[in-house]
C-alpha cells in the first residue's frame, strides 16, 4: 500500500465504506485514516479514496512499502479482548464493593441473658436481645474493639419490664442510658469505641412509644 495525496492504493477493498483502516498496525508507521470511498477493479488497480488522516504517523509512506491494513471491524476488534477485560474487571469490582458492604454488618442475636456480652467483629455491628426475661448488666463486648468501631444494641424484654445496667466500659456522652425496658417495646442504643479513652461512648438511644 503507498499514500498518494488524498488517495491509498491497496490490493484489497473493504466491503463497506466509509470506513476507518489502519496503516503500518502495530509499526512505528501506524496511521489512522479514514476513507469515504474506493474505486478500482482488482488488486492492481484497487484505491481508497476521500482519505483524511485521524492520528498517527505524520511521515509519508514509500510508495510500494508493505504495511498491514485492518478494515473498521478489524480495527476495533483488536481492543475486544481489552474491553471485556474492562467489563469484566468491572464487573468484579462491584461484586467486591457489595459483598465488602453486606459483610460489614454483622448481626448477632440472643434471647436472653443477665449478662449480655454483645459480639463485635466488624467495623458495623448489631446485637439484638429479642426476650430479656431478667434484669441485665451489659457486659464487656466479645472480640477486638478498634478505634470507630460502630454497635448497635436492640433490646426487648420478655412482656416484663426489666431492669439495666452496665459495665465501666460504656460512657454516656450527650444522652442518659436507659435504666429499665418498657414492656414489650423495642430499645436502641447506638455507640461507637473511643481507642483514646478505651470506652464504648454511646451516643444515641431511642425508645419505642
Amino acid at each position: 500500500m503507498a499514500g498518494v495525496d488524498t488517495t491509498l492504493a491497496v490490493d484489497a477493498i473493504p466491503l463497506n465504506v466509509p470506513t476507518i483502516v489502519t496503516v503500518g498496525w502495530d509499526t512505528a508507521n501506524e496511521t489512522v485514516f479514514r476513507a469515504t470511498a474506493t474505486s478500482g477493479t482488482n488488486s492492481s488497480n484497487y484505491t481508497l479514496t476521500g482519505v483524511t488522516r485521524i492520528k498517527g504517523s505524520t511521515g509519508n509512506l514509500a510508495e510500494g512499502l508493505a504495511v498491514n491494513c485492518l478494515n473498521h471491524e478489524e480495527y476495533f476488534n483488536q481492543y475486544e479482548d481489552l474491553i471485556t477485560a474492562a467489563q469484566e474487571d468491572a464487573t468484579d469490582a462491584v461484586a467486591t464493593a457489595d459483598a465488602a458492604a453486606n459483610a460489614a454488618l454483622t448481626i448477632n442475636t440472643t434471647a436472653s441473658s443477665a449478662t449480655p456480652s454483645p459480639i463485635i467483629t466488624t467495623s458495623r455491628n448489631l446485637y439484638t436481645i429479642t426476650a430479656l426475661a431478667a434484669a441485665a448488666e451489659l457486659a464487656v463486648p466479645t472480640g477486638t474493639a478498634t478505634n470507630g468501631m460502630v454497635l448497635i444494641l436492640r433490646i426487648k424484654d420478655n412482656g416484663t419490664g426489666r431492669a439495666l445496667t452496665y459495665n465501666a466500659i460504656y460512657r454516656a456522652i450527650g444522652v442518659t442510658l436507659p435504666t429499665t425496658t418498657v414492656i414489650s417495646k423495642t430499645l436502641y442504643l447506638g455507640m461507637i469505641y473511643n481507642s483514646a479513652d478505651t470506652k464504648w461512648d454511646v451516643i444515641a438511644t431511642a425508645q419505642e412509644a
